[in-house]
């Protein structure tokens, strides 16, 4: 069994082995994919069939399953805070969602960034992708990536309008069976 951590001055192991590390990753998997039910749809943009103008803006953006995938994990949502042209305040809500790397292979997706992900009712577009377990603090930091997180920012009213079917078009309130409130 291979030992994580690094040899003190009297040749021991410092951390903890394999089967611990297995037994973290499983119990966490556990706490965030099926005790907490929190869950974000995502969405992958078709790029061959959705439609663009002239400068390469989508004007028409299809998905790749229409239906979108339900990806479970630690789900963030603050609101912005960034002021916009003229100092207008710019409100934009963002989300933020952690996910176990292999509920993603689990899933045969990567989300990349571009696409999108809908949590209650609202739409997010990924800005942002990052490994969490890299760091000098990290337990794992000589063993594969456990998690990724997604820094996504709310799409507005403007620019999202998924379509229900190839020649269809709707909103997240459609796509979600939901009204708004």
């Amino acid at each position: 069994m291979a030992q994580t951590g690094k040899d003190t001055n009297n040749g021991e192991r410092v951390g903890f082995g394999d089967k611990t590390l297995n037994y973290l990753k499983k119990k966490s998997r556990e706490a965030i994919e099926v005790n907490s039910e929190a869950s974000v749809l995502y969405f992958e943009i078709d790029y061959i069939n959705s439609s663009r103008n002239f400068y390469g803006e989508m004007l028409i953006k299809k998905w790749k399953v229409p239906e979108g995938i339900s990806v479970q994990g630690l789900i963030t949502v603050k609101e912005g805070g960034d002021t916009g042209i003229e100092e207008i305040p710019n409100q934009l809500a963002i989300m933020e969602v952690v996910v176990y790397i292999d509920h993603l292979k689990e899933l045969n997706i990567w989300p990349n960034i571009g696409d999108y992900m809908s949590y209650k009712n609202r739409h997010y577009f990924i800005w942002k992708r990052a490994l969490l377990d890299t760091d000098k603090n990290s337990i794992l930091n000589d063993k594969e990536a456990v998690t990724t997180i997604f820094k996504c920012v709310e799409a507005d009213q403007e620019s999202i309008f998924p379509p229900m079917t190839d020649g269809g078009g709707g909103t997240s309130n459609n796509l979600n069976n939901e009204k708004q409130y």
